[in-house]
């Protein structure tokens, strides 16, 4: 039953992926976006992944430099951490710790005091991830398997 329920989630967040997708493109005539937001910040030129925590703070981080931005409704973009490799992807968990998944294959976790520990590596880069309501990751790995990593399984180094 839990596959189903990882299916379904992986589903429904491709699903509202491809609608922001044709509704930025329907926007404007012309095929050109018209804007529909304001500008949170721009300092990251290759930010990945984008999440938020249950207080309202979105995660993200730079894809060159490694570094882990949090962007605060009240503070702006504080950086969180910095870990080791290239980003791919975020989730962040109920006690907001947020997990960095890399291009290879490592999984990190970093702690709102911005400490940061790999939680797991696989043999392959990380390319989507979600935290499970047992507080586990559910990762998809770069040569199609799904993984999962219970809470209990993590290892902090």
């Amino acid at each position: 039953m839990q596959g189903f329920s990882m299916f379904r989630c992986v589903l429904v967040v491709a699903m509202t992926v491809m609608l922001l997708a044709v509704s930025n493109a329907l926007a404007a005539p012309g095929g050109k976006s018209a804007p529909m937001g304001h500008v949170l910040c721009r300092v990251m030129p290759t930010a990945v992944g984008l999440v938020l925590d249950k207080r309202g703070n979105l995660y993200t981080a730079d894809r060159d430099t490694g570094c882990v931005y949090c962007l605060t409704p009240s503070s702006g973009t504080v950086l969180l951490a910095r870990v080791p490799g290239e980003p791919r992807v975020l989730a962040v968990d109920r006690l907001r710790t947020v997990y960095v998944g890399t291009g290879e294959g490592a999984v990190y976790a970093v702690s709102l005091a911005g400490e940061v520990g790999e939680v797991c590596r696989f043999g392959t880069g990380v390319v989507g991830m979600v935290v499970d309501r047992d507080g586990g990751l559910a990762v998809v790995l770069a040569n199609g398997a799904v993984m999962r990593v219970d809470r209990e399984r993590f290892r902090m180094q």
